[in-house]
């Protein structure tokens, strides 16, 4: 367009030069001029034409260095539950400036290029809508800019105010016994349910074990990992509590707020079945067992050497074994497991906890209860396809 718009210029200024030359050549054949006086005139008239092409009658455009941006932030919610003090703009990490819940900041002279805008100061029951920091793009032009717009939108919920007890408190049961769900509600300053909120609960004495659903294998400490529940539309929160050892057993339940977290306290009783405990020696040795590693799969065939097995009297109990690999695939190894136990007349579970295999044979995720069958002087476990026979010696 520009090169189309110079072209016109052009010719119209050469046609005008014609008719000036034309007049000059026409006074110099009469006599009246002398050939320098004409073509000084002619180079006078040429300046005049350039000159007067060249002024133009629309405004002066000067290149924008700096481009200003608008940064608008609209939050939704209830009033009592929106940040009375705001939050806090800054630009590309640099000092902060103070921006209310629904309101819109200029920030001048931004050089041309990609910044990054970012919103602080956000309530923990409030969350920004999209990615914070944003991107934005300033981008230089040949005109007053005006200013690049970015908008944040925050929603805020109802602040949390109290986390109480719904159902699950002051039980009894044996060691490694699932007991009823434990409930917790949580409100809002006005006693209302606060749905969306995340309840953090851990096992804080007795060794038990907190997991979201029955039967889960992922609730034992370890690789897994453990979801954190979150309040439903009634405001309430639910897990699963297995008892662990003898003696007080107690469950936090953590909400966090502004201020201070909010926690609640479960407590429950494991009910002692009397027995004295004792130590027992592994009789069956020499079994040749198909062991999986958890991480590299198997099986691997190995003999068992030797094993031990402590009960103790507050309920908790600690195993170990030795086997030998070496006839197939040249290694030998021992493990050290532990973990809390119940025993009901003839019957007895043990409840694993950890394990000091590293490779996985033993692994706690896979091998959390095993039961079995007890006299006065044996103890027998059916695991792993094979028969576990331990014989007291106290």
């Amino acid at each position: 367009m520009a090169r189309h718009i110079g072209i016109q210029f052009f010719v119209k200024q050469f046609s005008s030069l014609r008719i000036l030359a034309r007049f000059l050549f026409i006074g110099t054949l009469g006599g009246r001029a002398r050939r320098g006086t004409a073509w000084r005139a002619l180079l006078l008239g040429l300046a005049v034409i350039l000159s007067s092409g060249c002024d133009s009658t629309g405004p002066t455009t000067v290149p924008t260095e700096n481009v200003p941006i608008a940064v608008t932030v609209s939050t939704t919610g209830a009033n009592i539950d929106l940040d009375p003090d705001g939050y806090t703009l800054s630009v590309d990490g640099g000092s902060g400036q103070a921006v209310g819940v629904n309101a819109t900041v200029t920030i001048a002279d931004l050089p041309t290029g990609n910044h990054l805008v970012r919103l602080d100061g956000v309530a923990s029951n409030c969350s920004v809508a999209g990615t914070n920091p944003r991107s934005v793009d300033v981008i230089n032009g040949d005109k007053p800019a005006s200013p690049v717009s970015v908008l944040f939108s925050v929603s805020c919920v109802a602040q949390p105010a109290e986390i109480i007890k719904i159902s699950g408190d002051d039980q009894e049961g044996r060691p490694g016994d699932e007991l009823q769900p434990i409930i917790v509600a949580v409100r809002d300053p006005s006693g209302k349910p606060v749905p969306g909120v995340r309840v953090r609960f851990s096992v804080t004495a007795g060794d038990g074990c907190v997991g979201i659903a029955p039967d889960a294998i992922y609730w034992v400490i370890g690789y897994y990992f453990r979801p954190v529940p979150v309040t439903n539309g009634d405001g309430e929160a639910q897990v699963w509590w297995w008892l662990g050892r003898h003696g007080e057993n107690t469950l936090l339940a953590t909400v966090e707020s502004e201020g201070k977290p909010l926690e609640v306290t479960f407590r429950a009783i494991p009910v002692s079945s009397g027995y004295a405990g004792g130590s027992f020696a592994l009789t069956s040795t020499g079994t040749s067992v198909k062991l999986w590693d958890f991480m590299a799969g198997g099986p691997y065939n190995c003999v068992v050497k030797s094993g031990s097995l402590v009960l103790s009297p507050d309920g908790s109990f600690e195993g170990t074994g030795d086997f030998d690999c070496s006839a197939w695939f040249g290694f030998s190894f021992n493990v050290i497991e532990t973990g809390f136990y119940a025993v009901s007349d003839s019957t007895i579970k043990l409840h694993y906890l950890e394990s000091s295999d590293t490779a996985g044979f033993f692994d706690s995720h896979l091998f959390s209860d095993v039961h079995g069958v007890m006299s006065e002087d044996t103890i027998v476990f059916s695991s792993l396809g094979v028969e576990w026979r331990y014989t007291r010696l106290d």
